[in-house]
Parts: C-alpha cells; structure tokens; sequence
C-alpha cells in the first residue's frame, strides 16, 4: 500500500516511508509554468474571416485572425496617450482618428503616392510575424502586405477606435 496515510502514523508519512522522511508537497509560489502566448498563434484555418466592409473586397488570408486583431488593437490603444496620437492620426472624440481616408483593396497593391507609418517594432516582435509579409499603417489600419507582391493580404483597421 505505498502512497497511503496509515492510522497512528506521523502526518506527511505514508505506508512504505521510512521512519524520519516525510512526504511534503508544498507550492511555496515558485516559478508557475509560463502561460501560452496566444498572440504568436496563427488562426485555426477554421476559424471565420472577419467581416470586412465591402468596398475593401475579401481579404487573401485569414493572417491577424480574432486574437491577433485584439492583441493588435489593445496593443495600439494602449500605447496611446490621451491627446497624442501617431503621425497620420489625429485626436477627435476620445480616440485617434485617420486625417485622410486612403483608398486600398485586399488582392491589389497600395495605391501609388499614399502616405504609410511604419508600424511599432515592438508589435511586430511580439506577434512573431511571418517573415513572407510587411506591415505598414494607413491611417487607422495596419495592412499586412505579401513580401513578392505588395498586394494587401489582411488588415486591422480602424486602430484609435476603443470598439
């Protein structure tokens, strides 16, 4: 019967110990195993597109996915400070809003002459994002661009909105 606490024996023993060791399985709140970052995952292939207004047509690939586009957003309206907002963007009703409405499609490349930021490098090595793909900002949104082609792949948009 190893492993089994026997009646008159002295607490942390069990049946088979040897007199003098005991058996003391204490968390002193060492070092927790560390929690999954779901921020580097890539979205299920299951998993739906996000729905797009439709004059930027049907994204190439499902490439931010649901919890890359809220790491991203919260990322962004997190480093915000209230009344500053990046270049391109300008403070308007609580939030960071585009100065300009650029015009792009997912499937085509970034209109020529339109003005793009680049996009934090602290986001980029925190979502570890494929290589084959560039992100710039338009404005309010983060496009994920295909390296070969330049053509829109994905997109967060509408970043200095809380919703």
């Amino acid at each position: 019967m190893t492993g089994v606490a026997v009646m008159g024996q002295a607490p942390g023993m069990v049946a088979g110990m040897q007199p003098g060791t005991q058996n003391i399985n204490l968390n002193m709140g060492g070092p927790k195993p560390p929690e999954e970052d779901m921020s580097r995952k890539m979205p299920l292939p299951s998993e739906p597109m996000f729905q797009f207004p439709p004059e930027y047509g049907m994204p190439l690939l499902n490439y931010f996915g649901k919890i890359r586009r809220q790491f991203t957003r919260s990322f962004f309206m997190e480093t915000l400070s209230p009344g500053k907002c990046p270049e391109g963007l300008t403070w308007r009703n609580d939030g960071c809003e585009a100065s300009f409405k650029a015009a792009w499609k997912f499937g085509e490349k970034i209109p020529q002459g339109t003005k793009t930021f680049p996009v934090e490098p602290k986001l980029i090595e925190k979502l570890n994002f494929d290589p084959g793909y560039t992100f710039v900002r338009i404005g309010a949104d983060i496009l994920a661009l295909e390296k070969d082609t330049g053509k829109v792949a994905d997109a967060v948009l509408n970043l200095g909105k809380a919703s």
